[in-house]
């Protein structure tokens, strides 16, 4: 699953990030690499950025960029 399909306030843990190096490059400067868990705070229905917090900040990321980050949905807060 990526990035841009997860739901608001799900916990997820960053499996890949499928892309070129600038890609890898902009994450890592945000903080964002693999292993990572990161919880979606606001995802519009009609596109828009995702917000995420992760580490007591909160980022706004394009869905662009969302779609390139594989993750696994975190089973404690699935339902």
């Amino acid at each position: 699953m990526t990035l841009d399909r997860v739901k608001t306030d799900q916990i997820v843990e960053i499996e890949r990030i499928n892309g070129g190096w600038s890609i890898r490059q902009r994450l890592n400067q945000l903080g964002l690499f693999v292993g990572c868990r990161i919880t979606i705070k606001r995802c519009s229905a009609f596109g828009g950025p995702l917000v995420i917090q992760y580490n007591n900040s909160q980022v706004a990321i394009g869905r662009g960029m969302a779609a390139h980050i594989q993750v696994k949905v975190d089973e404690d807060t699935e339902s």
